[in-house]
């Protein structure tokens, strides 16, 4: 051997002579069976491969490959290892001159179907597959960082590579026999699964833009032909290994492949689609806020799309809990999407779901809610009602990740009016979801915990919320929408099929709006105002409210205003609110905000005129405790009035121009510094005086017009004289109203100065030597 190797080093062109020999002398040892020779053949060849480094050596090549190839091609298991293993070395040789005619499609064939290997005994199929793996693992390295090599890449390789590392995975994970074990722990070989997982996290580590879909394509079609989606444990194990491995600039190809195959499944079980969506927003979570790519609406698109179908699917009868999983996986998916993209796209995705809400087609009619017995509410389709509630969860799911900084900006008029309108649909859940969403987007110190039923109505426990100075942006976003929040919250308080659920979502609405607007008294007057309208609903025997929803409301009325009392701090009002409350606790602890407000509240049946009055609420003794809030507010005095939203809105909109100016007022002026020159303001109240007072005037204008028929020639040339003489006096004052600065006319007395000359005219220049002309 030693004098071969030497005689080759000095006569490298002998190589190819040297090459043809062997091979043939293989050729016939493999046919023979005789398999001492092929041994030592291959070792020879082996170390040839390894010693000479001459440019000669691709012609050696050539027979060494054919030589493996015959070796891979014998049905003797020992042989196709003893190939595998001879190109495995071959492989890890740097050659110096690349080769531009040499093709590996059969190896990776081969390679591949030796993969698959599963005849003879547990030993032979155990070492056959390793081999294989390994074969493939050299073929990958050989050829993936030559450029002068056909692509491995390409998907005429990728699917015959990856099907066979998936199944050699697979059939590790399902357990292996004893036999296996004994032979793995009695030898120094590999564990197959482990090998396969590291020649995929390698192939896909060395992919391009361009390959991921060749690697990925052939990962889904084999779960689908070996039907390895349900259960999902394995599918979700390779895609963790896919996104670990692949570029973090290439994750979103992995997530658009993802969409792609679930649209292709659109037709399949909804066990299969849950699985697979269970998978993507498993990706989701692994990817970084790049995972979406350039498309994030078309995205959501897609999981909406898929979500109305599902809906849609039980409508027509197919009610299965299959459908059900299916829904909430995307549910979750959605979410999981949202938390990965910034701020303001989601407040666009929220606006996306919000749009495509199915609403009833009378918007702004009051329902008139529990005074009509007979009144049937906007009628809605039921495929709908399950497509509300499916997209308020999505909804919510974004909702929950979302970091709201500046509430106009999350509230655009057409989302907020949206989901106020979500709050008075005819189903419960849906209602229930709205104000979920309402009250998780408004609160922004997490109080919404210690509002709940482990917190304030927990009379017990003491807990101190979390509250800043409310903005001025955010205070002028409350008061321009407060009279529409309050006419939604009302309305839904009164709907017939609420349960204890809506009105404990009421009332932590109510207490997250309070606490974020906790300094301004005026803003919690109107609430406090609507609470105790609320309070008057639950006593009116003439409306049919099931006495759970009463004992709620009375549990409302006793929570909230709990709430404004620990925020305003007021020892007067809190002592007055604590005394009822424990008043309620003696005598009917079935209307305390512990027990009333629980989901499993009780049944007891109570009517309006049952409950003694000193176990109510007076406001007139709030005003007395805390007669600051009463000042401010102006609106303790008045009870709540509860009118058509139409009116509402329109009392709001005559009310901005009033707002409007008080806005550029506090914009112009610094803090502390009184406004030099007065502003006009101009109110709806004005506009309908001069209006009024123009038509009194037309009708006295006809009445002399009349008189005029009647009257003499002097009598008229005296009045046309006395109109004129009056005329000309109005136009001198407006002249010198003009000729008289705005300034000068707003300043007082005392702050003029006191060298001006009163009679010295405006326009005459005082020290003149002063200026330079």
């Amino acid at each position: 051997m030693d004098k071969l190797i030497f005689y080759a080093l000095s006569s490298p062109e002998k190589l190819d002579r040297i090459g043809s020999y062997l091979a043939k002398k293989l050729n016939n040892d493999v046919e023979r069976r005789r398999l001492g020779f092929v041994f030592i053949t291959v070792e020879a060849l082996d170390q040839l491969l390894l010693a000479c480094h001459a440019p000669n050596l691709n012609l050696f090549v050539e027979s060494f490959l054919k030589m493996v190839q015959k070796l891979l091609e014998s049905p003797e298991a020992q042989l196709q290892v003893l190939g595998s293993t001879s190109f495995v070395k071959f492989a890890n040789i740097e050659e110096d001159t690349p080769s531009y005619h040499r093709r590996y499609d059969f190896f990776v064939s081969k390679f591949s179907s030796m993969c698959w290997f599963s005849s003879g005994n547990e030993r032979d199929c155990f070492r056959i597959r390793l081999a294989g793996l390994k074969g493939l693992q050299g073929v990958v390295r050989k050829t993936v960082s030559d450029d002068l090599q056909a692509n491995i890449m390409d998907d005429t390789h990728m699917t015959k590579i990856v099907p066979s590392l998936l199944f050699v995975m697979e059939e590790s994970s399902k357990g292996k026999s004893s036999s296996e074990q004994q032979f793995q722990a009695s030898t120094t070989e590999e564990d197959p699964a482990s090998l396969a997982e590291s020649c995929l996290r390698e192939l896909i580590n060395r992919a391009s833009y361009g390959n991921i879909k060749s690697i990925v394509n052939p990962v889904l079609t084999h779960f689908d032909k070996s039907e390895l989606w349900v259960p999902n444990e394995f599918a979700l194990k390779v895609f963790k290994i896919i996104l670990y491995s692949v570029q973090n600039q290439f994750n979103y190809i992995v997530i658009e492949n993802l969409l792609s195959h679930l649209d292709n499944h659109i037709r399949d079980k909804a066990k299969v689609k849950a699985s697979i969506v269970q998978v993507l927003a498993a990706c989701v979570k692994i990817a970084s806020n790049s995972s979406i790519g350039p498309a994030v609406l078309e995205v959501f698109n897609t999981l909406l799309r898929h979500l109305r179908s599902s809906v849609d699917s039980h409508s027509d009868g197919d009610d299965d809990d299959d459908e059900r999983e299916f829904e909430e996986s995307l549910v979750s998916t959605v979410g999981a999407f949202a938390a990965v993209l910034p701020d303001f796209q989601k407040t666009d995705i929220m606006m996306f779901i919000m749009g495509k809400f199915p609403l009833p087609d009378r918007r702004h009619e009051s329902k008139q809610y529990v005074k009509r017995e007979n009144h049937k509410h906007a009628n809605i389709a039921e495929g709908d009602s399950a497509l509300q509630k499916m997209l308020l969860q999505c909804l919510l799911s974004v909702a929950q990740s979302f970091n709201s900084i500046s509430l106009a900006t999350t509230f655009s008029p057409t989302f907020l009016e949206s989901l106020l309108q979500a709050t008075i649909v005819e189903d419960p859940t849906v209602r229930r979801l709205a104000h979920e969403i309402l009250y998780t987007l408004f609160d922004r110190h997490e109080n919404i915990h210690k509002l709940g039923a482990n917190g304030i109505l927990k009379r017990s426990k003491k807990i101190d919320l979390t509250t800043e100075q409310c903005s001025k942006q955010e205070l002028l976003f409350f008061r321009k929408n407060k009279d529409e929040i309050l006419w939604y919250l009302f309305e839904s308080a009164c709907m017939l099929s609420n349960s204890v659920d809506n009105i404990l979502a009421i009332y932590l609405t109510m207490g997250v709006i309070t606490t974020e607007v906790a300094d301004d008294l005026e803003l919690i007057s109107s609430v406090v105002q609507m609470t105790f309208g609320l309070q008057k609903v639950a006593l009116d025997d003439d409306l049919v409210l099931p006495s759970m929803i009463r004992c709620a409301l009375h549990a409302l009325v006793a929570g909230y205003l709990s709430v404004v009392a620990q925020l305003t701090g007021n020892q007067v009002l809190k002592d007055y609110i604590s005394l009822i409350i424990h008043l309620r606790e003696k005598e009917a602890d079935f209307l305390t905000p512990e027990r009333a407000l629980k989901p499993a509240a009780n049944s007891h049946v109570i009517s309006a005129n049952s409950i003694p009055k000193h176990l109510l609420f007076d406001i007139s003794n709030i005003t007395e405790a805390f007669p600051v809030m009463a000042d401010n507010g102006r609106l303790l005095k008045t009870p709540y009035k509860h009118q058509p939203l139409k009116g509402v809105l329109n009392d709001q909109f005559e009310n901005e121009s009033v707002v409007s100016n008080i806005n550029s007022e506090l914009d112009a002026n610094p803090p502390g510094i009184q406004p030099l020159t007065p502003k006009e303001r101009i109110t709806f109240q004005m506009l309908k005086d001069v209006v009024s007072e123009k038509s009194s005037r037309v009708v006295k204008e006809r009445g002399k017009d009349a008189n005029y028929f009647v009257s003499s020639f002097s009598e008229i040339a005296d009045d046309a004289s006395t109109r004129t003489l009056e005329f000309n006096s109005k136009v001198l004052t407006v002249l010198d109203s003009l000729s008289t600065p705005l300034q000068s006319r707003a300043l007082s007395i005392s702050t003029q100065s006191l060298s001006s000359n009163p009679v010295e005219e405006s326009y005459i220049m005082k020290f003149p030597g002063q200026y330079v002309y």
